[in-house]
């Protein structure tokens, strides 16, 4: 029976899912699904977990979102800082359900197949209500009411998370072969949604991602010819991107003027409006920051602070490190950053002691959060329940299966 009911909160786990990427348009019925998937999932989670335990990681997340919510006492707009209210209830309430689902490894590869699965399931959204003259010639993801950005992180992640799986499979005593198609498949359609959306941040990450795992999965004299391998093809790959027609079209065009943006031609030669905006925001955020270094100017108040000063493009700094930094000051950068800076040390020193139990997951988590991090200077992570989602399981992995200094005593994974 209480299996039975296991498999009922995953499958509400995996709704909930789908809606997340799938049903954001904000308006008719997507946010009524959301809603109605997420309440599923609580009622699920609580139906099987009749012990509720509260993990250090929810701690710490309702300790940045307390302090988020405190500088009401000397924000300039209290309206801004509750933009995200839904949000911040929503990331908080998937810490518990998360660290409580998860007790051990098959745990963690069960959450990332419903990821995978999930994204598939976007995919095949994505193509029902996209019309099929836009893709290849705009940016998708607007049709799921999702900035393309959005929807190409998504998809690079979940595109880095597929080597692993991959990799898992070939090193499976027993490969299961369907699945192994399954997830190639998977791959190659998540690479080619990172390449219709046209976000630089999502192919940066997959190219970043995916190339990082190859190499440091490698040991010995092996190492050097796979490194030289992989540089090899991110060569190609940007080379093709530059230099195919239909490729050039898509995406190439936005790397090319990315490039010579940051080498300095001005927008009116390059066009790329959106890398000069991220730098006016930047200068901004940073003046903001001298004026606000402890507490900040409050939260989300960048917004308001665009507001004040009549800019035309109403919006945050498009910078997570500076966009906390200015709006919440040194003490809500040191609260949101802590765990994650913590997790990736300790994913980095016991990489050894992680392998002797879980093969390639801790390398797998290393890239995906060291993408995310280097990636940070051009988007905001804080808000981004997918994100957080991710986040959560890698810590997890780390802090509670006990791997340092201990194993986790039960097997069995109820997917496949």
């Amino acid at each position: 029976m209480k299996i039975k009911i296991k498999k009922i909160f995953i499958l509400f786990f995996l709704l909930y899912l789908v809606a997340l990427s799938s049903f954001q348009l904000g308006e008719g019925i997507d946010p009524i699904i959301k809603k109605i998937t997420f309440i599923g999932l609580l009622f699920g989670f609580l139906l099987y977990y009749k012990n509720i335990r509260i993990s250090k990681i929810t701690v710490s997340l309702l300790l940045f979102w307390l302090f988020y919510y405190l500088s009401i006492l000397w924000a300039k707009d209290i309206n801004d800082i509750f933009d995200y209210f839904n949000t911040s209830i929503y990331i908080v309430t998937l810490s518990v359900i998360i660290t409580n689902f998860i007790k051990t490894k098959e745990d963690i590869l069960d959450l990332l197949k419903l990821i995978i699965l999930s994204l598939f399931i976007t995919s095949v959204i994505l193509y029902i209500r996209t019309p099929a003259v836009d893709f290849g010639t705009s940016r998708v993801g607007g049709a799921l009411g999702l900035h393309p950005n959005d929807l190409g992180l998504r998809m690079a992640f979940g595109s880095i998370i597929c080597v692993f799986l991959i990799h898992e499979s070939f090193n499976s005593s027993i490969i299961n072969k369907k699945y192994l198609i399954f997830t190639i498949i998977c791959l190659f359609i998540f690479l080619t949604i990172v390449l219709l959306s046209q976000s630089k941040k999502a192919i940066i990450i997959a190219i970043l991602g995916i190339g990082l795992y190859e190499i440091i999965i490698t040991k010995g004299i092996k190492f050097f010819y796979k490194s030289l391998i992989v540089i090899i093809c991110l060569v190609l790959s940007v080379n093709l991107l530059l230099t195919n027609a239909t490729l050039y079209k898509i995406a190439g065009y936005r790397i090319e003027s990315f490039m010579y943006s940051i080498n300095g031609v001005s927008v009116e030669k390059t066009g790329d409006i959106s890398t000069y905006e991220r730098q006016f925001y930047m200068e901004k955020g940073t003046e903001l920051f001298k004026k606000n270094i402890v507490v900040g100017y409050g939260g989300n108040n960048f917004k308001t602070h665009m507001r004040e000063i009549g800019y035309s493009h109403i919006a945050y700094s498009h910078n997570n490190y500076v966009e906390l930094l200015c709006t919440l000051g040194i003490t809500g950068f040191i609260l949101y950053y802590f765990s994650w800076f913590k997790t990736v040390f300790n994913l980095i020193k016991n990489r050894k002691k992680f392998l002797q139990e879980t093969n390639g997951l801790v390398y797998l988590f290393i890239c995906i959060f060291l993408s995310k991090l280097f990636m940070d200077v051009a988007m905001i992570s804080y808000i981004n329940e997918f994100i957080n989602i991710l986040f959560i399981i890698g810590y997890c992995y780390v802090f509670d299966l006990n791997y340092i200094g201990g194993k986790d005593n039960e097997k069995g994974s109820i997917l496949y």
